[in-house]
């Protein structure tokens, strides 16, 4: 239950020659309202072996959808009941493969769309491992790139329909406030060091990852989605992505000429997206679940919110809800979760 209101796995970067990307007949849309039943839809999950990925998968599972996993390591769920349910009755499938390596995204592009197209990648990538601490960049994460190239490699293997055709297929990516300068200015006092200090370094991989979705989305400066408005001030223009007029991310993330990457969407050819930004996460219960008195346990909004924190398993509730009952209001936007 939400107020409607106006917010890993991999290991060593590995790339490889693109042989030819499979393509696919472009899917007319009752998935894509995303309105229709939840079992009607075939889902491609990466970074769903823990946190909010493994939360919204099993949410989507057990609302009957299809659900293709990525895991570096499958075994994971070897103990786990409620996914080898899944597992047992088709729903579930766990595919081997690394996300930083292209072979593997491409192969499981290629599993994933074989009985039928792919509706949505849902895409949770974090950092799970040591990180290390630096007095003078606060936390750091090796690789530094991780989010960003893992969602390139998705994006260039993905099936296309042509070149310049309009991709069907949803994407969701979850980030967090505080990834952009204009995030980071509505937070609250108390989170501003700890975004723009302690954990900047990982923030930065969120924001390539950002700006390399604002692009095949059509969301960047150059693209067409901007609200019509001349001047400055209130009578500027607004784009749906709040980073749109920021510097471009260092090339360290993206790598050189990520524009021009064989496979890549063309700008705004990968329209059907959402950047999911969650405020601070928490490990507690959803709230969403327990609630009586039909009133929101949470907030969510275009834009950003400036709220503090919000579970994991709440951020799941709310990816279960915009996928199936909520598109229209959610997709194609810049969404902030907070309590």
């Amino acid at each position: 239950m939400y107020k409607s209101m106006e917010r890993t796995e991999t290991g060593a970067i590995q790339t490889s020659s693109t042989p030819d990307i499979p393509s696919i007949t472009p899917h007319k849309s009752t998935t894509l309202t995303m309105s229709t039943s939840s079992s009607s839809l075939n889902i491609l999950v990466v970074g769903g072996s823990r946190h909010i990925g493994y939360h919204a998968a099993l949410r989507l599972l057990d609302a009957g959808a299809t659900v293709h996993y990525l895991l570096r390591n499958p075994a994971v769920f070897d103990a786990d009941e409620r996914v080898q349910a899944h597992v047992q009755a088709g729903r579930a499938r766990l595919h081997k493969g690394d996300a930083l390596n292209e072979d593997s995204t491409r192969e499981v592009w290629s599993k994933a769309s074989e009985e039928r197209p792919v509706d949505l990648l849902l895409f949770t990538v974090g950092f799970t491992g040591a990180p290390k601490f630096s007095l003078t960049k606060g936390i750091i994460i090796n690789p530094a790139n991780l989010v960003t190239q893992c969602l390139l490699n998705l994006l260039c293997t993905m099936p296309k329909p042509t070149a310049s055709t309009e991709i069907q297929t949803k994407l969701i990516i979850l980030t967090s406030s505080g990834v952009t300068r204009a995030s980071r200015a509505l937070v609250p006092i108390p989170l501003k060091a700890m975004f723009g200090y302690l954990i900047a370094h990982p923030l930065a991989d969120k924001f390539a990852s950002e700006r390399v979705l604002a692009y095949v989305a059509g969301w960047d400066a150059e693209g067409a989605d901007k609200t019509k408005g001349k001047g400055k001030g209130k009578d500027a223009p607004k784009y749906k992505w709040d980073g749109a007029l920021e510097p471009e991310p260092s090339t360290d993330l993206t790598g050189e000429g990520w524009k021009n990457r064989t496979g890549l969407p063309a700008r705004g050819t990968l329209p059907h997206a959402m950047i999911l930004r969650a405020g601070l996460l928490t490990d507690g219960e959803c709230r969403a679940d327990a609630a009586t008195d039909g009133k929101p346990v949470y907030r969510v909004a275009e834009g950003e919110l400036g709220g503090y924190t919000i579970s994991r398993k709440d951020v799941a509730h709310f990816i279960l809800e915009a996928v199936t009952k909520r598109w229209s209001e959610y997709g194609d936007r810049q969404v902030n979760v907070v309590y």
